[in-house]
């Protein structure tokens, strides 16, 4: 039990270490391949769906517009909402990742067929320490820090969810013309 607690506590400090970091420490801006992040994201979490019962599916086009950012931060993001979703499909189910290009941003979505958010709790998912799951697994920390990362490349997060039915998180990013 001490071990296990040890572990626990880590993970806790290191989610805070992360979640502090994240909005204190300014990354340089650069040209970022979404493409290529995305690629990065899937190779790190297509082993572990299948044996959860998570089926992936994917719908990304191979000419995103680059952006200016953070390639690791957008990759946090992206394995945050990726995490939630799966936490999400207990029983498992289905798992989509969908980009697409407009005229003056890009939209990531990952959306699941799991749980959904309550009414009472969708105004507070993006609060620092709010959680809704049953087993300590976290702090809460990981909509708060996707929502800073996505703030800092002043891009927004547009949430749709229906409880029993699952969630769908878009993180939408302004191309560099028009940030």
């Amino acid at each position: 039990m001490a071990y296990d607690e040890a572990g626990r506590l880590s993970r806790l400090t290191g989610q805070m270490l992360n979640f502090y970091r994240g909005s204190m420490v300014e990354d340089e801006m650069q040209p970022t391949n979404l493409n290529e992040m995305l690629d990065d994201v899937i190779v790190l979490i297509r082993d572990e769906l299948p044996p959860a019962g998570i089926i992936l599916r994917t719908d990304i086009p191979q000419n995103l517009p680059v952006v200016t950012g953070s390639r690791d931060k957008l990759k946090q993001v992206m394995l945050n909402l990726i995490a939630n979703a799966r936490d999400a499909m207990p029983q498992g189910g289905h798992l989509d990742i969908i980009a697409s290009a407009g005229a003056a941003d890009v939209r990531m979505t990952v959306k699941d067929d799991g749980m959904g958010i309550a009414r009472e709790h969708r105004d507070r998912i993006f609060d620092a320490f709010f959680t809704t799951k049953g087993k300590v697994s976290g702090v809460g920390l990981g909509l708060s820090v996707c929502y800073g990362i996505v703030s800092q490349h002043r891009g927004s997060i547009d949430v749709e969810s229906i409880p029993g039915a699952g969630s769908s998180f878009t993180v939408v990013l302004p191309l560099p013309e028009h940030s």
